[in-house]
């Protein structure tokens, strides 16, 4: 059978961020620069009161905050939305520097990803960014400083130079040229934290992967991408997958914290590493694991977690 996945334009940027002064951050900087990049939002942004509820905001359908980072259920979701109140964020963050120590003057980068038609407020995001990075990362507030910001079109191409905007970035789509193969490694290369029946799971199936990665893209497309029409009849689609089948798994399960400035405490995370071989009839999956490298998959992707690579 043919499954018709949709298609979601992203726009992938890389922001490296210089030390004001000597800093000491966290070894998972995903929640950190989240918290930041969405306190910088606020700021900028927001046209009450720090404090107000931005569910009983009349502008939040337009207002750059909520738009990209605290997204409201404006139209018909699909039925296990119902009742769910905020749709889910429309980006990505991979911050791939695991480095914790930074004299003055040395640098980092992360990867910011902006999904479907989020990735047209590219210019928004780099002045939140920027305004992040000088108010300071942490709950000590180093202060940073942004050097240059990248995008991605094959090639890293130089998109703002800490002072001007040099060109206007392409969103692009996923294109799956995978040879056709009946074998494949999966590496899970961030903490990846696969909930089955309210629990985390190291032993899942490959159909319950399969529909992880689904409803994720199908999530994805139905808030942020207008066109795309999910077709969210996959039964016959994910059944495919019951004659895939997992041959070999290494799968390490890594216990984390993170800081919670709204709850003020320090909250357990955790996720599994490590790689899993894969056999059967992959070609109709193929676009479906591609697009997850983009999209990340299970909880927390927006953190970074869930970062898969298929070889």
């Amino acid at each position: 059978m043919t499954y018709r996945l949709p298609t979601i334009p992203f726009l992938k940027l890389r922001f490296t961020l210089k030390a004001q002064k000597d800093a000491l951050l966290p070894y998972h900087k995903g929640s950190m620069i989240r918290g930041a990049f969405g306190n910088s939002l606020r700021h900028m942004f927001c046209l009450r009161d720090h404090g107000y509820d931005c569910e009983q905001c009349d502008s939040r359908a337009t207002c750059m905050y909520t738009r990209l980072f605290s997204p409201f259920v404006e139209k018909a979701p699909p039925k296990y939305y119902e009742g769910i109140t905020f749709a889910p964020r429309p980006f990505v963050l991979d911050a791939m520097e695991n480095r914790k120590s930074f004299k003055q003057g040395q640098e980092f980068s992360f990867d910011l990803i902006l999904l479907g038609d989020r990735t047209e407020l590219f210019h928004q995001v780099i002045l939140a960014v920027a305004r992040a990075a000088e108010r300071g990362l942490s709950v000590r507030h180093y202060p940073f400083s942004l050097r240059q910001v990248e995008w991605k079109n094959g090639t890293w191409r130089s998109l703002f130079d800490g002072q001007s905007l040099l060109e206007i970035p392409k969103a692009r789509t996923v294109t799956n040229k995978s040879k056709k193969t009946d074998q494949i490694q999966i590496h899970f290369l961030t903490p990846t934290r696969i909930m089955i029946d309210n629990e985390y799971r190291i032993d899942f199936t490959f159909r319950e992967l399969v529909r992880q990665m689904l409803r994720r893209t199908l999530d994805i497309a139905h808030f942020y991408v207008d066109e795309a029409a999910p077709d969210w009849d996959y039964r016959d689609y994910v059944r495919l997958s019951d004659d895939i089948q997992i041959t070999d798994r290494h799968l390490y399960w890594e216990d984390w914290k993170r800081y919670s400035s709204p709850q003020n405490q320090k909250l357990n995370m955790g996720g599994f590493f490590g790689k899993m071989n894969v056999q059967g009839k992959l070609d109709p999956f193929m676009p479906l694991l591609k697009q997850s490298e983009v999209l990340h998959v299970g909880k927390g992707t927006v953190l970074g977690m869930g970062k898969v690579r298929v070889r």
